[in-house]
């Protein structure tokens, strides 16, 4: 064993990536057919955002060279699924298990392609078999932990939960998913104190950071609402996600049609609840996200782009509802023109959280350059209806496209198209 590959492992413990990825490819350059190195190289790029393509390329360069070795399948099984592709992840940890049926760490890797998938029935079948070859296998207790979650067996959650912590109670990913799961039972204080715990056990905790933004939105009685709304979504299967919403959407176009046909206003009435419905369900993170911004103390625990977020998520919103307003409280065409500006500004959020708030960094730019052509519309808008009226037509085409951009962003999001 190299010193580079040696230095490497450390650092790797320490999760230390960006350093330990330096000497696997000094070690590699002088042993390119150690899979060991590879796997652990395949491992740091996994752990940088937006690199799971080619901790991918990384994993087949080891399994080509050691193909009986389940760790490299059961790594590829999880790279896959990160990657939305749960087929051949559960062809990968099937692999593994073929390899070694009775390690562990296989069966978690089976429970973790299921976990992307929601499928928590049988995410929690394979965590217990995990953890009953290995009572100590970390990943099967947290996919456990997120399994019962999820199936809200509350009692069952905070026994496993319990055990954990009375066996170690410095343990930072036990904090940190016991704070998930008073997130899920609506204890957002609670929480609060299990994610600093494990923040401060393990500083660079991510779990445990996003916990504590959600534990800090969720200070807001409405955030909470829409929390709460997210976990139930969650717990459903992916396969059924899609069509839970399309079922809302059927409903609703029921439900105008009958509205309409008592009342025009009835029918407004209707519409405006929907889009109420849309447009929170897409910003009430980037909403939340703007009042951490207001809290001194709790806005240090954001990172660049969640700042950003709320910014232009939350202060899009905020600008937009002050600006439709103003429409409710004047009359005649500048109340029009009001609404007409409220409305570009507050859908501009949409396609904004949609780039702001992905974890795919394909998805980020594309969202990202849709969201710059509606803020550039929601300029044309709003310059339109303030002080240029001559733009006229390209005034009201401008505001024609942003709606149909951000009504598209909603749609290809449903179907999950680059977005996670």
């Amino acid at each position: 064993m190299s010193e580079a590959f040696s230095r490497a492992c450390l650092l790797a413990e320490r999760q230390r990536w960006v350093e330990a990825e330096k000497f696997l490819r000094e070690h590699l350059s002088f042993d390119p057919e150690d899979d060991r190195a590879l796997y652990l190289l395949a491992v740091c790029a996994r752990m940088g955002q937006g690199r799971d393509r080619e901790a991918l390329q990384i994993i087949d360069q080891a399994i080509a060279r050691a193909p009986e070795n389940g760790g490299h399948h059961a790594l590829k099984a999880k790279i896959l699924a990160d990657l939305k592709r749960p087929g051949e992840a559960a062809a990968s940890a099937g692999e593994a298990l073929r390899i070694d049926p009775e390690d562990a760490g296989f069966h978690a890797a089976r429970a973790y392609v299921h976990q992307q998938q929601a499928e928590w029935s049988a995410c929690e079948e394979a965590s217990r078999r995990a953890l009953s070859l290995d009572s100590d296998c970390v990943l099967a207790q947290n996919l456990l932990s997120a399994a019962l979650t999820f199936q809200n067996r509350t009692d069952e959650l905070a026994e496993q939960i319990g055990a954990r912590l009375a066996r170690d109670p410095n343990d930072s990913l036990t904090h940190a998913s016991a704070g998930w799961a008073a997130l899920r039972s609506g204890e957002p204080r609670r929480a609060e104190t299990h994610f600093l715990e494990s923040l401060r056990l393990d500083a660079v905790n991510e779990s445990a950071r996003l916990g504590l933004l959600e534990a800090f939105r969720a200070r807001s009685g409405v955030y909470r609402a829409h929390l709460a709304f997210s976990f139930f979504a969650a717990s459903l299967a992916t396969k059924y996600r899609m069509w839970f919403f399309l079922g809302i959407y059927v409903v609703y176009r029921v439900l105008r049609v009958a509205a309409e046909s008592v009342s025009p206003v009835l029918g407004w009435l209707v519409v405006a609840l929907y889009l109420l419905f849309v447009l929170w369900g897409y910003v009430g993170r980037g909403i939340g996200t703007l009042l951490i911004l207001a809290d001194q103390r709790a806005r240090q625990a954001l990172n660049a782009r969640e700042r950003w977020e709320g910014i232009a998520v939350g202060g899009s919103v905020v600008l937009g509802l002050m600006l439709l307003s103003t429409a409710l409280a004047t009359r005649g065409e500048i109340a029009q023109r009001f609404a007409l500006a409220g409305a570009v500004l507050a859908g501009s959020s949409i396609p904004w959280s949609m780039s702001l708030s992905n974890g795919n960094l394909t998805g980020r730019r594309i969202y990202g350059v849709i969201a710059t052509g509606v803020s550039f519309c929601v300029l044309v808008v709003i310059g339109w209806v303030t002080v240029f009226p001559q733009l006229g037509i390209w005034g009201a085409h401008a505001f024609q496209a942003s709606l149909y951009a951000t009504v598209a962003c909603t749609w290809m999001a449903l179907f999950r198209f680059k977005y996670e």
